[in-house]
């Protein structure tokens, strides 16, 4: 299978991103100003973090690093919104929205260039080609953002993340976002130690995401609806999958994750569905004659129902974790389980493992599971995921703002599991009941600014709550308002969305990140 290649890691990457990573989360519960308009921003080194360059706080140090926060700035045609280049001090870009006035299309929205220590969170980049393009920078943050350059076929890519030569690019996390894009969602090249965390992608024409001579990576917990490929893996080595899940896939050459010339590849608890050509597929390459994609391994995933589940395979790769651990879970496996232990013949009970292995035949070689498993591999039990979208954060007294918390996920339940209450006050006091009704209009009648909160509950009573900054004004004043900054649709909390198990919905919510996500306890009651 050939490509044409366009254009993060593993625990030591969070090891490392932790020195910073605490200063970034501490200001994620802070309340965010309303929006002003402030023209596009240069800051070239550490001099130029400055008021007028939009700096509204902190000192550039890691226990108070330098805030960018409550800004829109429209990126003029061609142009970058925010643009940072060749920074040592700490600085932190939050809650501020990027795109570019209607008929024009900037280039970039957030352009970051040799820069250390940064954090970007509920950042909103919109109607740009590449919303974020990062260039040989370390230990960068991304959370609770949405970056959305549309689905059109050349409407653009989200996230480019490239090392130039001499100027790595390394200790890169990011988290809890939203990734809307026509070509890639996230394109990297020359990265290492990467983390791609609980993410929600919807790209339907080419890669979701697309590693390209990277190494140390590690992608978690994310959701994506595609109709090409979900993951594509180049020329790349140590990199593991899992907790993903992919689905879509209508396109004839749709393939959930495509692997390349790389090394050391695993997949562990991975959902793929409805891919049209296959769930995995491999290609040669004239490096690894005979071997190609050494040190593949895959256990405990789960393919459904599409098209082939492998399109070739690697002569040495393995599919299952020994016994009594298991392989994989095969939609299409015509096995039975009748009998237990490594070699399958002790028959006086059985052990949820298929008794004989699954073997197919690829275009150049047969590979096996020794022991497929014939139901998918459980999930862990985790509190679920909130999540609100609001059709404005801006209105007046008599506004009826409708806020959905559809796009809420839990890894076990369906949304239509889900329970629902909400604070319209954030005064810790719920004005409704529990509900299986995500969606709710509410009019606030008094102006101000109103922090909603909402909570979720799964079927284990588990919880999580979070929360968005609507403002209310008069009506003279909202007028005022509307003509000074655009009026985005907006999105909070962490972004895996309301996807059941086995169903998929290709039409993405309106996302914008402004609120704060709150992590309960472990097995909070209800």
């Amino acid at each position: 299978m050939e490509r044409t290649v366009r254009l993060f890691g593993p625990s030591l990457a969070i090891a490392v991103l932790l020195v910073f990573a605490p200063t970034v989360a501490g200001t994620r519960g802070l309340p965010l100003p309303t929006a002003s308009a402030h023209s596009p921003i240069l800051i070239e080194g550490d001099g130029n973090f400055t008021a007028a360059n939009g700096v509204t706080g902190g000192s550039g140090t890691n226990a108070t690093p330098f805030i960018m926060s409550g800004w829109s700035i429209q990126a003029n045609s061609g142009g970058i919104g925010i643009e940072i280049r060749n920074t040592t001090a700490p600085f932190v870009i939050q809650g501020i929205d990027v795109g570019a006035a209607t008929g024009q299309n900037g280039l970039i929205g957030i352009l970051l260039h040799n820069v250390t220590d940064a954090g970007i969170d509920r950042v909103h980049v919109s109607n740009v080609f590449v919303a974020l393009r990062e260039e040989g920078s370390s230990r960068l943050i991304v959370s609770n953002s949405t970056f959305d350059v549309g689905e059109s076929f050349n409407s653009g890519v989200a996230v480019v993340l490239f090392g130039p030569p001499n100027l790595p690019s390394q200790d890169l996390l990011i988290v809890d976002s939203t990734i809307r894009a026509g070509l890639d969602g996230i394109n990297t090249q020359n990265v290492s130690r990467l983390t791609i965390e609980r993410c929600a992608f919807f790209v339907p024409y080419v890669d979701a995401i697309n590693l390209w001579t990277d190494e140390d990576v590690t992608l978690r917990a994310n959701q994506f609806v595609v109709e090409t490929t979900g993951v594509a893996v180049v020329d790349s080595t140590r990199v593991r999958l899992e907790d993903n899940r992919i689905g879509g896939g209508n396109h004839t050459a749709s393939v959930g994750i495509y692997v390349e010339a790389s090394s050391d590849v695993v997949l562990v608890r991975n959902e793929i569905q409805n891919m049209f050509r296959a769930g995995i597929s491999f290609s040669t390459d004239s490096r690894f004659p005979g071997q190609f994609n050494p040190g593949f391994h895959a256990y405990h995933n789960t393919f459904l129902a599409g098209g082939s589940q492998i399109d070739f395979a690697p002569t040495d790769s393995i599919w299952d974790d020994g016994y009594p651990s298991g392989g994989n879970y095969w939609a299409n496996y015509g096995g039975s389980d009748q009998c237990r232990g490594p070699a399958q013949d002790d028959c006086s009970n059985r052990d949820g493992i298929g008794d004989t292995a699954h073997v197919w035949y690829t275009q150049l070689t047969t590979v096996a599971d020794r022991y497929p498993l014939v139901r998918p591999f459980p999930l862990p039990t985790s509190s679920p995921i909130a999540r609100i979208a609001v059709t404005a954060t801006v209105g007046e007294i008599d506004t009826s703002f409708v806020f959905n918390a559809s796009m809420s996920s839990d890894l076990r339940d369906p949304v239509s599991l889900l329970q629902f209450r909400w604070d319209w006050e954030g005064d810790g006091s719920w004005d409704t009941n529990w509900s299986s009704d995500p969606v709710r209009p509410h009019v606030f009648g008094v102006s101000g600014a109103h922090g909603v909160r909402l909570q979720v509950r799964n079927t284990a009573g588990l919880m999580n709550a979070t929360t968005v900054d609507v403002h209310v004004s008069s009506p003279s004043f909202s007028r005022i308002l509307g003509s000074v900054w655009p009026i985005f649709p907006v999105v909070a909390g962490v972004t895996l969305l309301g996807i059941g198990l086995h169903r998929w919905s290709r039409k993405p919510p309106p996302a914008l990140p402004q609120g704060k996500t709150e992590e309960p306890p472990p097995g909070s009651a209800p």
